[in-house]
């Protein structure tokens, strides 16, 4: 570490480990209506750990939580479950997506979920190893417009494009419909990409690097028009493990060998590099700044804050042993290690007072 880089006094709070989003979601097999009152000092630490698959804030303030039912003890095998509350409190809808055809190989196809919101509807759904599973709902009633399966494997979440989902395969951009998943558009990609390509998106570009490259160009498609807005070519494969896109820092992160390198998304120039080892690094944000926490083997991990406009670090910590990742959840900074979380009082907080 740079000596000039301050070391953080952080203030980690106590470990704990929160029950499961189901636990105080439901109440014998139904949603709670309405919205849980948790203790206002829990309720960040609540959704940061009881693992929550998919979140957001609609545009008319409505919050939607998407979590995992109680699991098959066999297969470990959950349905997602869907819930939109109004702002104040009262649940709107909810539905649950059966997902126990992907029972026998859990833990091997699951990937991650989503939800997504469209003008009228509201999509949510699980990324698998060989598809996508969507449901698509009226925002307003919750009236199913459509759920199924997409056919292929999804480099991205599906995104809100045009009145209808974008998403990104194997080898194109396509533009599905929320009423039955059909095509209305395609694009095909620069070449194959899959597991060990780079895919990244901030919602309004889509950052693509080609497998089976040595040297790959890192392509951005506009969302909108599907066209190519700019290209840079590569030195080396970058990591497909780390694919971040920050519209509001126009910053795109990508990491090649040991270096975490920051792009302008708007032009594809390198803003600034550094060294961060080669492990790949769990990296969250908040309003005005980057954490990134390397996981190092020979030598106590470290969490660093970066200005992400010209990558200075604010500060280095060294985290609890045992940390695994870092997240923010509405801009509060969290580690943890599986679901055990700790809060952490950063400097600027601390000496606010608060």
């Amino acid at each position: 570490v740079t000596p000039t880089v301050p070391e953080a006094d952080l203030v980690f709070e106590k470990t704990r480990r929160f029950p499961q989003c189901w636990e105080f979601f439901e109440q014998d097999g139904n949603v709670v209506d309405p919205f849980p009152a948790f203790v206002a000092t829990e309720r960040l630490e609540r959704l940061a750990g009881c693992g929550v698959e998919a979140r957001t804030t609609l545009s008319d303030g409505a919050q939607v939580i998407a979590w995992g039912t109680t699991e098959d003890p066999t297969t470990r095998a959950r349905d997602l479950r869907i819930a939109v509350w109004e702002k104040d409190g009262k649940l709107r809808w909810s539905h649950t997506l059966d997902r126990s055809r992907q029972a026998p190989n859990w833990l091997a196809n699951y990937r991650r979920s989503f939800v997504t919101e469209l003008p009228e509807h509201l999509c949510a759904g699980t990324l698998w190893e060989g598809d996508t599973q969507v449901l698509c709902a009226s925002r307003a009633s919750g009236e199913v417009s459509w759920q199924g399966s997409l056919p292929f494997w999804a480099g991205i979440d599906p995104l809100p494009g045009n009145g209808g989902l974008i998403v990104a395969d194997l080898s194109a951009l396509t533009q599905r419909y929320p009423f039955d998943g059909s095509e209305m558009r395609h694009r095909r990609l620069e070449a194959l990409g899959g597991r060990s390509g780079y895919y990244s998106t901030d919602g309004k570009r889509l950052y693509f690097a080609p497998s089976r490259s040595d040297s790959p160009p890192l392509v951005a498609y506009d969302l909108q028009t599907f066209e190519e807005v700019w290209r840079v070519q590569l030195p080396a494969s970058p990591k497909a493990q780390l694919a971040h896109a920050f519209g509001k820092f126009k910053r795109l992160l990508v990491q090649i060998e040991s270096t975490l390198f920051a792009l302008d998304s708007e032009r594809g120039k390198v803003v600034w590099a550094y060294d961060i080892g080669d492990d790949v690094p769990s990296i969250a944000s908040d309003a005005t700044t980057l954490y990134v926490l390397s996981r190092r083997a020979k030598s106590p991990n470290r969490l660093v804050a970066i200005d992400p406009a010209n990558g200075k670090r604010k500060w280095v910590a060294e985290p609890p042993t045992g940390t695994l990742h870092v997240l923010t959840v509405d801009d509060v900074l969290f580690v943890g290690s599986v679901r055990a979380m700790q809060r952490v009082t950063k400097p600027d907080e601390a000496s606010d007072g608060q």
